[in-house]
């Protein structure tokens, strides 16, 4: 006998459309167009499972997170929440150049509202 007529053909477990590939280790996997779509499929990580009272400290306590310098660039929250009077070598060009660098953050709580 030879080893085709064993074999049977399997569909894809996904689409149960196309035939199967066959892994030495993991068996009986998706067919290669449920692969290549399984690839384009983008995975949005935004659920974050804790308590409302660590959400509310983290809104509460958002400023003292504030870092003057991030990336090189003068954090322009730093600025509105702490001023410049403790900042040193900071020139006016630099306060002048400086930029809101924690908006695209995630996680980003309206630093106004917290406590300094």
């Amino acid at each position: 006998m030879s080893k085709n007529k064993n074999r049977q053909c399997h569909k894809c477990p996904n689409c149960n459309k196309n035939k199967a590939e066959i892994d030495p280790v993991f068996g009986i996997i998706l067919c290669k167009k449920c692969q290549d779509e399984s690839k384009k499929v983008e995975i949005n990580r935004t659920h974050e499972f804790t308590s409302s009272s660590i959400k509310g400290e983290r809104k509460e306590y958002a400023a003292s997170m504030l870092q003057p310098w991030v990336n090189g660039v003068l954090s322009k929250e730093y600025i509105e929440a702490y001023g410049t009077s403790k900042l040193e070598g900071v020139t006016k060009k630099d306060i002048k150049n400086a930029k809101y660098v924690y908006k695209d953050l995630p996680r980003h709580h309206k630093i106004g509202d917290s406590r300094k």
